[in-house]
């Protein structure tokens, strides 16, 4: 079912090859806290399932060719999900499912046969997610790249940068969030 299932605390797994599950590649479920880092996942059902965690660091990972999501999380409140290239799914890139706080920072995804983020369930506010790049998804007609079923009050998009300054010239308040392709 899963080439890699992780219920300890602390595990750190790092620069692996990760293909062949036929629910998920790696499947984190009721810890504390764990590490992924720079690892290939590719060739799975879900890359990446987690389930009921908190503290997670996922970064620097090569996800993708998994026949649904890349990352899947479901019911966790994570650290980080920073530096990763996610891309050539055949569903989402990222999915959010009633799960809140997490920040992802500085992603690509790409090339998904879905959206390159989706964020469902009542569950899912308070997350920050900026600074990602989302193209070339196939997801809905509204927003091909990306999804939410709430407003985008209940989690944030992007930051205030306050009043700035372009070649000396004052430009007003700026903001940084998400390239949208």
């Amino acid at each position: 079912q899963y080439t890699i299932r992780v219920t300890a605390e602390n595990v750190y797994l790092r620069q692996l090859t990760i293909i062949g599950g036929s629910t998920a590649g790696i499947r984190w479920e009721s810890v504390q806290k764990g590490y992924l880092e720079s690892n290939v996942i590719t060739g799975n059902y879900h890359g990446i399932w987690i389930d009921s965690l908190l503290n997670q660091t996922i970064q620097c990972n090569e996800i993708y060719g998994n026949s649904q999501d890349g990352i899947y999380v479901t019911n966790s409140t994570m650290k980080d999900v920073t530096l990763n290239n996610i891309h050539s799914n055949g569903r989402h890139g990222i999915t959010l499912m009633n799960s809140s706080t997490i920040t992802t920072f500085y992603n690509q995804s790409h090339d998904n046969g879905g959206y390159g983020i989706y964020v469902f369930g009542t569950g899912s506010t308070n997350n920050d997610i900026k600074m990602n790049d989302f193209y070339d998804n196939n997801g809905g007609p509204l927003n091909p790249q990306g999804y939410s079923n709430h407003s985008y009050e209940t989690n944030q998009w992007r930051t205030e940068l306050g009043n700035y300054s372009y070649n000396g010239v004052p430009q007003g308040t700026g903001y940084l969030g998400n390239y949208w392709s």
